[in-house]
């Protein structure tokens, strides 16, 4: 009813157009990129999945509020086709039984838990047990950087150890904090009435802007 409805057309077409020299410049994510024209999804990198999940990564053509509408509805076909693929593939047996096998596996008692039958039977892993679940474990001294393709684009997570039972620093790259940024570009020109149409189609989450 939406899509093919003339008035919505007019009134999202043409209105908060994010260009691709803003979306470089402010290192925007999720739809403010697609929507621009520009393939970059970070699933299609993987997520250790054992089997490879086909999907078409959906993108728009000028970036402006109509094209950000029409690729989250296109991503939401998207991603019901990976769940279909998910659901042909689940195997919850192997998957069971590989898990069982990782953390049996994981002699060392300072960074993984014994089963019950060693916490029942053993005082010593006992101990650790509780030394583990208490304090923590200890992680060399490092840092690293994890990321992923959240719903508002790319959510990540920069943790640095010095080599202690708690880590030195925690910064969180949310993407809603980013996206945000470039409202006062992509909304430049336009009318009061036109920041709704803007605000919902970059859809931030202001709890998630502090960060």
């Amino acid at each position: 009813m939406l899509t093919g409805n003339r008035i919505w057309k007019v009134r999202l077409a043409d209105v908060g157009t994010a260009a691709g020299k803003t979306v470089e410049a402010h290192a925007l994510t999720g739809v403010l990129v697609r929507g621009s024209g520009i393939k970059k999804d970070l699933r299609i990198l993987g997520y250790g999945c054992p089997i490879e999940l086909g999907f078409d990564v959906v993108t728009g053509v000028k970036g402006d509020c109509l094209d950000r509408y029409l690729v989250r509805l296109n991503e939401c076909l998207e991603s019901a086709r990976i769940i279909q693929q998910c659901m042909k593939s689940l195997k919850v047996f192997t998957v069971l039984h590989n898990y069982r096998e990782t953390i049996s596996n994981l002699h060392d008692r300072k960074v993984g838990t014994p089963d019950k039958y060693e916490f029942g039977t053993n005082m010593e892993s006992m101990i650790h047990y509780f030394k583990l679940v208490t304090e923590g474990c200890t992680l060399p001294k490092g840092r690293t950087y994890v990321r992923q393709e959240a719903p508002k684009g790319e959510l990540g997570l920069y943790i640095v150890s010095d080599n202690a039972n708690k880590p030195h620093r925690v910064k969180t790259r949310s993407p809603d904090y980013y996206n945000s940024q470039a409202l006062n570009l992509i909304a430049h020109n336009h009318l009061l009435a036109d920041l709704i149409a803007i605000l919902g189609t970059v859809d931030p989450v202001l709890g998630s802007v502090d960060r």
